[in-house]
């Protein structure tokens, strides 16, 4: 089979692998392994940078919190009058056993999310090194450490991080041709809990088994669905029956009549019910297309370069792994664009919700690169790339917007008849003068001049490429796809994937603590909290011994503006009944400022007085305190 690996690599017996080939070889693998060490050092430096300095978001607190309550033994998930137990079980035990090991608080939870992130990374490369041999691991790593976006939303305390790195490392353990049956079943095992760790990677277990069963043989995938579903059923058991009512969620009515005790009843209204018109969920889809650009333009890759030739068993195995990605990660898209898109629940998550499981577009990027591209004939590489191409213009057409508007304004002297004349003018002034065309026409211009100066930067990149590929006896067209796509999907990450939350310039992580700390002054054990606050939970991490009212953790998303209050316990849910009877048990009150929350506005504070009010948890937001209230006598 003709070699088509990067410099100083070559197709080792194991599909997609690679193995160094003499002393410059060596030399050659030393530098992309130090590349791709260098990309995972600018992803933690960023993580770490951002762990600092991000606000907490309510999903991040409420793994924490949550997960110490169960932890601790305070509630049980599923719990009849606990906390509303959203997601599977190991989202919360995971992060909650990681606190209980490394004391409770927002440092321990970034600090968890940073070595996941760099757990996750290093499966990453493992995967793609496989699949295309050192230098396409490296171009991996990169395309993901790249992505603020992604630096961003793996630094917290999510379950986005968690699930990203067991996908990673249960791919480790299962793709490819000669696995060892104890990776097999390992890697089984870990989808099985990845299952009741979060609902969403619902597909990735069937796809999983029935690969395993393709391309490992029976024996290894009936080994394999009897590890995964003792996994998955041995956690269901422990919270069973209770565990149905996460079930009953997300599986349609229609088709599930037997789950309709785990329902809340008919009448309950939920007062989180934003109704979103089409334009704002094309909106989101759009911004989960421009935030995650290493998935879509991985999966059109792997489908625009599939060869048509036959299949030595090698690139059979390759091909199987391409499937099942492309499944997997079709799948999943389609998944998680009817959960935001097609409901009112969460719209705009889609783009945070395809950051559990990108890094397949990596995957599929390295398959589509380095074992196809080579294959096709002339007409379909051109075809490729320029498809490609073309939808990295459409993808940067925001940006070109944006640059072209920069330059409008841009001033220059004034010439005319190759002589400059005195005073200054605009770029658009210059242009509509010399060309005598309208303003509309004039925009167009700019654009087209942007486009045409982003285009031959890229050309002269690929030139440069090949011109290197040359010198190293490297194959041309191999050399200009890497060229090509690496300053492409490096130029679209930098262009679109800017952090979503707010960034601080002090350490929010400190700010947090002193909060707590002023917290933990006033607030003696024992003492019950009715926690007024739409937002992060992760303030009441520093107050472990007092007693909250669990439903109101999840703030907006749990009140109902009507139901019976038995009823909403059992799901943990409340309404401004219950909200009335905590207010007058409750020993404090704690509001957040900001956004105290639908269930908890005008409370009457008459029979409380007012505390000293913490410190700011965001530095860069001076309102950001929590107002403190203490019962009179």
């Amino acid at each position: 089979m003709p070699d088509s690996s990067l410099p100083g690599e070559q197709l080792s017996s194991a599909p997609g692998e690679r193995q160094a080939a003499g002393p410059q070889g060596i030399v050659t693998g030393g530098l992309w392994i130090g590349l791709a060490a260098l990309g995972g050092l600018a992803f933690f430096g960023m993580s770490w940078a951002l762990a600092h300095s991000l606000s907490s978001i309510i999903d991040e607190g409420l793994y924490l919190y949550k997960g110490y309550l169960f932890t601790s033994g305070a509630y049980v998930p599923f719990q009849d009058g606990g906390p509303w137990t959203n997601h599977m079980p190991l989202s919360f035990f995971i992060p909650g056993w990681i606190q209980g090991i490394f004391g409770l608080g927002l440092r321990t939870g970034r600090g968890y999310a940073l070595g996941l992130g760099m757990l996750m990374l290093l499966g990453v490369w493992i995967n793609a090194r496989r699949l295309g041999g050192l230098g396409w691991a490296a171009a991996a790593v990169w395309l993901l450490a790249l992505n603020t976006f992604y630096v961003d939303i793996y630094s917290k305390a999510q379950s986005q991080i968690l699930i990203a790195c067991l996908l990673a490392w249960v791919l480790v353990l299962t793709l490819g041709r000669g696995r060892p049956m104890w990776q097999i079943l390992l890697g089984a095992g870990l989808a099985g809990f990845t299952l009741v760790t979060r609902i969403n990677l619902l597909f990735l277990l069937p796809l999983l088994l029935a690969y395993i069963f393709w391309e490992h043989g029976r024996r290894a995938g009936v080994w394999a669905t009897a590890l995964a579903l003792v996994a998955f059923a041995g956690v269901h058991l422990v919270f069973w029956p209770d565990i149905l009512k996460l079930w009953a969620k997300w599986l349609p009515e229609a088709l599930t009549p037997f789950l309709s005790a785990w329902r809340e009843p008919a009448s309950v209204i939920p007062a989180w019910d934003p109704q979103i018109a089409v334009s704002g969920r094309l909106g989101s889809f759009w911004l989960g297309v421009k935030q995650n650009p290493v998935l879509w333009i991985g999966w059109f890759a792997a489908l625009l370069m599939w060869p048509g030739r036959p299949w030595d068993e090698a690139e059979r195995s390759t091909r199987r792994s391409a499937v099942f990605l492309l499944t997997l990660a079709g799948s999943l898209t389609a998944l998680h664009a009817w959960a935001a898109l097609g409901n009112n629940y969460c719209v705009y998550c889609f783009t945070g919700y395809l950051a559990f499981f990108s890094q397949l577009g990596a995957y599929l990027l390295v398959i589509a690169a380095a074992h196809w591209y080579r294959r096709l004939s002339s007409f379909r590489r051109i075809v490729a790339l320029l498809t490609l191409l073309l939808a990295g213009v459409w993808l940067w057409a925001p940006q070109i917007e944006g640059l072209a508007r920069s330059l409008r304004g841009v001033r220059i002297p004034r010439m005319a008849d190759s002589r400059l004349l005195p005073g200054m003018t605009t770029v658009a002034g210059m242009i509509k003068n010399l060309l005598g065309v309208t303003a509309s026409t004039t925009e167009l211009v700019l654009r087209a001049l942007v486009l045409a100066g982003m285009l031959l930067v890229l050309g002269l990149l690929i030139w440069l490429g090949l011109a290197w590929a040359r010198r190293r006896s490297v194959r041309a067209p191999l050399a200009g796809l890497a060229a090509a796509m690496g300053v492409w999907l490096v130029a679209i990450n930098l262009g679109f994937s800017t952090p979503a939350t707010k960034v601080c310039s002090e350490d929010v992580i400190r700010k947090y603590e002193l909060a707590g700390e002023h917290l933990a002054r006033w607030v003696p054990p024992g003492a019950s909290v009715y926690w007024a606050a739409s937002a992060s939970p992760a303030p009441l991490l520093y107050i472990p011994q007092a007693r909250v009212f669990p439903a109101q953790l999840n703030g907006d998303y749990t009140f109902r503006l009507s139901g019976d209050p038995s009823d909403l316990a059992r799901f943990g849910s409340w309404n401004a009944e219950m909200a009335a009877r905590w207010l007058a048990e409750a020993d404090y009150v704690l509001v957040f400022q900001p956004k105290p929350g639908v269930g908890s506005k005008d409370l009457d504070l008459s029979r409380y007085e007012e505390l000293p009010p913490t410190p700011p948890l965001l530095p860069c937001k001076p309102d950001s305190v929590i107002r403190l209230y203490r019962r009179t006598p």
